[in-house]
This record gives C-alpha cells, sequence and structure tokens, in this order.
C-alpha cells in the first residue's frame, strides 16, 4: 500500500476505495473481498516491468521507497531492486549458489559444484565423458547410439522413436549422445515434454519453451512452432545435428508435426523435420497425452502413434533393465516384469480391470505410520540431512496430497526454511 492517498498519472486519477472495512494500523485505508491482478508490462518498459515484480515480492510495502529498499539499502531503479532480491538472473545467483553450499557441503563437493558451474560445454570434457561412458553400453544401447552417429553422419533425416521402459537407460544414453555430438562442437537440441523430465537431460528444455509450441494444440487442424526463419532459434534448429524429444508419449502428436512443419519451412525442405535427425524417445505403456475432458479415444486418438508421421518412424527398443542389472533384487525384477505386462496388455483383465498383487507392498492405516517409517527421526535430522533425505520419497496421486504430505513433513523439521524464488531473465535491456 502506499503512502499517498491519491495518485495522479496524467489526466487520470485514482483514489482510494471508500467502501469496506478498515485495514488495523493503516487509516482510512479500506479493504474488501475483492480480486484484483496486477497487469502485465513488457520487459521493453523495463521501471515498470521491474516495479511489476516488486509488487508481487515484497509484501506490504508503504511507498516507492520500501519497494526498492532491500536489506536497508536504497535502490535507485526496480530493476537494481529485482536483482538485488534474486529475481532476476545474473552471476548472483552463482555466488549465492556457492554460498549456500559452504554452510553445509564438503570442500570437495564445493570444488565440484564451481566444477559445474564453470564447465558449460567444454569440448574437451566431454570427450572424456564419451570415452568413460560408451565402454558401459549394453548391446542394445551400443545399437542406438551407432544407429544415431551413423545417421547424423550420411544426413539421413531419419525419424526415430527410441522404446525404453523405465530402468532401461535410456536417459543416460541421450546424453551420452548429446556429450558425444557437443565434443565435437556440433548443435545438439534436447527438449522433454514436462519440465522435471527436461531438468535430468544436460541442457535440457520443455518441448513448449524451445520450440514456442501453441499452448491450445487441439484446437486447430495444422499448428505451427511460433517463431520467423530469422529467428535465433530458427537459427539453431537450422544448424543442428539432431534433435531430441524426451517423454514424447506424453506430448499431442499435433505438436511434434507443428515441429515437422516449422523444421520444413526452415530447412526450405520437403522432407520429414526438414531432413534433420530427430530423437524421440519415451514409453507408450506411461501416461499419454492429456485431452481435457476427453475419452480414451480421444487419447488414443492425440497420441503419436495415430500421427502421420508414425508410418515414418524408425523404432529403436531397448528392454535390458539396467537398474536390475547393476543391482539384482528378486523382487524389483518380479515387479517390473508385472509392470512390463501390464503395458503389453498380457495381464488378464475383468469388466476393463486389472488385479495387481502387491509385491513387496506394506499397507499402513495412516499418515502418520506411513511417515514414521519413510522419515523416521526427522525432527532429529538436522541441517546436515540433504543425502538422507534424497534416498527416500513418498509419491502421491495428486497435488494436494502431496502439499499436505510436504507441510506435515516441514512441521517435524527444527532448521530453518529457506524460500527460493524464480528467476527471469531480460535478453535486451532498454
Amino acid at each position: 500500500m502506499l503512502k499517498s492517498q491519491l495518485i495522479t498519472y496524467g489526466k487520470i486519477t485514482f483514489e482510494r476505495r471508500r467502501k469496506g472495512k478498515d485495514v488495523p494500523g493503516y487509516l482510512g485505508i479500506k479493504k474488501d473481498q475483492v480480486l484484483g491482478r496486477v497487469y502485465t508490462m513488457h520487459p521493453g518498459n523495463t521501471e515498470c516491468y521491474h516495479l511489476r515484480l516488486l509488487l508481487h515480492e515484497c509484501q506490504g510495502p508503504t511507498s516507492f521507497s520500501a519497494l526498492k529498499t532491500v536489506d536497508g539499502v536504497i535502490h535507485p531503479t526496480s530493476q537494481a531492486a529485482c536483482r538485488a532480491h534474486g529475481l532476476l538472473k545474473d552471476d548472483a545467483n552463482w555466488d549465492r549458489t556457492l554460498e549456500e553450499a559452504c554452510i553445509s557441503d564438503s570442500p570437495y563437493k564445493i570444488r565440484e559444484l564451481f566444477a559445474i558451474i564453470e564447465l558449460a560445454y567444454d569440448s574437451s570434457s566431454l570427450a572424456k565423458v564419451v570415452a568413460e561412458n560408451v565402454p558401459k553400453l549394453n548391446v542394445e544401447q551400443k545399437h542406438v547410439y551407432n544407429e544415431i552417429l551413423n545417421s547424423i553422419m550420411s544426413n539421413s533425416g531419419q525419424l526415430y522413436f527410441l522404446d525404453a521402459p523405465g530402468g532401461t537407460g535410456k536417459t543416460f544414453l541421450i546424453n551420452l549422445l548429446l556429450a558425444k555430438i557437443r565434443s565435437e562442437k556440433n548443435i545438439a537440441v534436447v527438449v522433454a515434454s514436462s519440465g522435471i523430465a527436461a531438468t535430468l537431460i544436460e541442457g535440457g528444455e520443455t518441448a513448449h519453451s524451445a520450440f514456442k509450441l501453441p499452448l491450445n494444440l487441439g484446437c486447430s487442424e495444422y499448428p505451427l512452432c511460433n517463431m520467423s526463419k530469422q529467428s535465433d532459434m530458427a537459427h539453431v534448429l537450422r544448424e543442428a545435428k539432431v534433435i531430441t524429444w524426451d517423454e514424447c508419449t506424453m506430448a499431442h502428436k499435433k505438436g511434434i508435426e507443428a515441429l515437422n512443419r516449422t523444421l520444413q519451412d526452415i530447412q526450405g525442405c520437403d522432407r520429414i523435420m526438414g531432413g534433420v535427425v530427430v530423437l524421440l524417445a519415451g514409453d507408450f505403456r506411461q501416461t499419454l497425452p492429456v485431452v481435457p475432458r476427453g475419452t480414451r479415444a480421444d487419447e488414443v486418438k492425440a497420441c503419436i502413434k495415430s500421427s502421420i508421421l508414425w508410418p515414418s518412424v524408425k523404432v529403436l527398443p531397448l528392454t535390458i533393465n539396467m537398474r536390475l542389472h547393476l543391482q539384482p533384487n528378486s523382487k524389483a525384477e518380479e515387479f517390473s516384469k508385472l509392470l512390463i505386462d501390464i503395458g503389453n496388455c498380457n495381464t488378464p483383465e475383468v469388466d476393463g480391470r486389472i488385479k495387481v498383487s502387491c509385491i513387496g507392498c506394506e499397507i499402513v492405516p495412516e499418515l502418520i505410520t506411513l511417515t514414521d517409517k519413510i522419515y523416521p527421526n526427522i525432527d532429529k535430522a538436522g541441517n546436515n540431512c540433504s543425502s538422507w533425505l534424497k534416498e527416500r520419497a513418498i509419491l502421491t496421486p495428486t497435488n494436494k496430497q502431496a502439499n499436505y504430505i510436504n507441510n506435515f513433513l516441514l512441521e517435524k523439521i527444527s532448521t530453518e526454511q529457506v524460500r527460493y524464488e524464480s528467476v527471469d531473465a531480460v535478453t535486451e535491456e532498454v
């Protein structure tokens, strides 16, 4: 809230609310059950854009000076205040990252973190990674690895689908392919259908963000990516040796078809994907595209297997479960086989339902029993519990349940909670 009772901008006069309940501690200020919003601003309008960021970040400011005050320092501009708050992407992010690491991590881990920050795409380091990990590939992975590299070398422009159930080493293989291509100073673009999947791949982005896909893919018959042939991303795609799309089985087929049309336009070529080698990866046994208020038939229709591109796809299967190979476990092997059987429709069903046996499962009566088994003595975990926490997790079907369990567990931890803000990157500062 601002101190002034009247704010004038040009010929427009904004007055305080006259109806509603009094706000304690603020004379003449009223509140009401009304939802409002702060209008979006273009980043080119620098001061207003960053003022909007501050309004969302700072609670209860009493003046513009208060908005620009961070740790007792009044900054000259809203942009400077945003940077001090850590809301903008700059080198200060890395400084804060290292400062936080110094609190709990060992010197070795801090040096490792610094190396990761500095590494970026160092071709010599990537070449070393390739040399160390290629011998670790199994027969199936090695076949896929050689197939993709040979296709790139021959400029075949082949469209591939890597059929990889969980545990078969798909992410390891994709990262190794990317390292090989980038170690030779070539461009490899990698995206994923979800943000979580994108974080597991080196240099990954979401497909919608990278390709500027329309949000309403299902509403257009022939959608296109929202990028011009002269854009920076178009130049990257034009120079790319390979494009990888992980978890494509979750994506609407029209998103992949939009990429196909866009690449044909950018490359000036009528070949599939404009003649660029494209590797799609995923598992049809898992989540298919989500169609709002759609039926099962709608989801199947939205799947890439229903696309006009599917007949041109060359399928490369991975079937060897590397998790079981590296860490043999009879129950895990049995459970893995059960999942594959369900996905391949080899499990008997009655009235559209299947009965799944509880392999190695224990049913608990209430939440506190579950949390005590997964996170025993969490109240005594202390500051150096990050490794311990990373070794365990509770899966829930809904975000509501996840938030409830998270809050329940956080209340038991005696250490100070830290809030991490997302950051915005302005490519051109005006």
